[in-house]
């Protein structure tokens, strides 16, 4: 199973906002003991605070105040209407030191009810008494599921708030290497490439733009270099190449030869024919590169087709293929050049007649999703898919042939390049090969 491939950025925000989600869980798990240890402290505070307030009211009021002597029960006790809060004050019959918090329960108005409650023996005129304050559980509940509640919400308030400031902040941050890559992605040629530095404060980002701008020079000067060679070198080998033509030409003239000896002549003439189709397609790939060829011809694709599949006929018809050809698109207009359009449809047209020995040869023109696309498909051996992703490399033949030096599919690319044609193959071994050409008219 592949990875799933993301930007930068989108990594960045997505570790960023794993990181709180992992410590919001922690916090999910931890935060209701902590809520419940505070809340339990809190309450013993209070309840110790309001301690402090009953003995004060005591020894300024005196015991008398609270238990009478006379009394039948010998005690005191107060509570609120809900039953959230009591005060107690009782006699003890044993002289004994009580100073504590804890959880009990007490029956008010035949209600059991949960406290937390504070106890504590109290010597006033040399009786001990027994102070007992008490909070209902009830409402520490409460209160904790309302501290559990806003901090949750808090939380996730926090959360959304700092993944959308990260996100801003790392989108202005990475603003420059994305204007680096759609930089390098807008650069079709090396001496079209801007090396106009991107405003940026990042020291990382510059010297990787740098970095890209050295690199792009050099790549600029090794394809100046080559250019430059391939075409010198096309250039002075037609010389010699027509000066041997020429003298083949007289010797077959003169007609001195006996037959083996001319037969070994045409053999060097259509060695010669050969090297010079090659030459002339170095030429043209020089030309291309050198942007020589002017784009100013509204052409009309299917037009071509028609003509280079006139012009093949008789070579399929040799071959005992079927030569089928559907134009459900017929009229794909597009502004280039006519000649190499046309040199372009021949080669791939050609090159599937070649490699298939039966069955079919199919040119078409349709609309996909309102897009011209054009296919020429056969039912030939097909591609290994190994070779695939190097079929349009210069100089790389796949299939032995005395005509194949493959440059044929590589001038072909460097054509569909050239006018923006996008170019897509799919192939079966065994089966079949499908060049899809898809044109882009605007």
């Amino acid at each position: 199973m592949k990875k799933p491939r993301l930007k930068l950025k989108s990594q960045l925000v997505l570790v960023n906002a794993l990181s709180k989600v992992v410590i919001i869980l922690l916090l999910i798990f931890s935060i209701p003991w902590l809520i419940n240890s505070l809340s339990i402290k809190d309450t013993d505070q209070n309840l110790e605070k309001k301690l402090d307030e009953v003995l004060v009211l005591i020894d300024s009021l005196g015991i008398e105040n609270f238990i009478e002597d006379d009394s039948e029960f010998q005690a005191f006790g107060s509570y609120n209407i809900l039953k959230e809060e009591y005060i107690s004050i009782e006699i003890l019959n044993q002289d004994t030191l009580i100073n504590q918090i804890s959880f009990t329960q007490r029956i008010i108005e035949d209600e059991m009810v949960d406290y937390r409650v504070l106890s504590y023996s109290y010597q006033y005129n040399h009786r001990f008494y027994l102070i007992e304050i008490g909070k209902s559980i009830a409402t520490i509940m409460l209160f904790q599921k309302q501290m559990q509640q806003f901090v949750m919400i808090f939380m996730l308030i926090i959360l959304v708030i700092t993944i959308i400031i990260e996100f801003s902040i790392i989108q202005y941050f990475l603003l420059p290497f994305d204007l680096i890559i759609e930089k390098l992605k807008n650069t079709s040629h090396p001496s079209k490439f801007d090396y106009t530095l991107t405003n940026t404060s990042t020291l990382d980002f510059n010297y990787l733009e740098r970095t890209i701008h050295d690199l792009m020079r050099k790549i600029e000067t090794s394809f100046n270099n080559e250019r430059e060679y391939i075409s010198n070198v096309s250039h002075e080998l037609f010389t010699p190449v027509s000066i041997i033509q020429s003298k083949l030409d007289n010797i077959i003239m003169e007609g001195n030869l006996s037959e083996e000896d001319m037969l070994k002549v045409y053999e060097s003439k259509q060695t010669l024919g050969r090297l010079t189709k090659m030459i002339r397609t170095l030429l043209t790939l020089s030309r291309i590169e050198n942007e020589e060829y002017l784009r100013k011809d509204e052409v009309e694709l299917v037009s071509i087709l028609k003509k280079v599949a006139g012009e093949l006929e008789e070579l399929i018809g040799a071959k005992n293929l079927e030569l089928i050809q559907s134009f459900s698109a017929s009229e794909i207009k597009l502004l280039g050049n006519e000649e190499l359009l046309f040199n372009m449809f021949y080669n791939l047209i050609n090159n599937a007649i070649k490699y298939t020995n039966h069955g079919f040869i199919k040119i078409e023109s349709l609309l996909i999703n309102n897009q011209p696309v054009i296919r020429i498909s056969d039912s030939g051996p097909g591609i290994e898919p190994e070779h695939l992703p190097f079929i349009f490399t210069r100089f790389r033949k796949f299939k032995t042939g005395k005509d194949n030096f493959g440059l044929g599919l590589a001038l072909a690319k460097k054509i569909c390049d050239y006018h923006r044609i996008e170019v897509l193959v799919s192939s079966e071994f065994g089966i079949g090969t499908v060049f899809e050409l898809r044109i882009k008219t605007s």
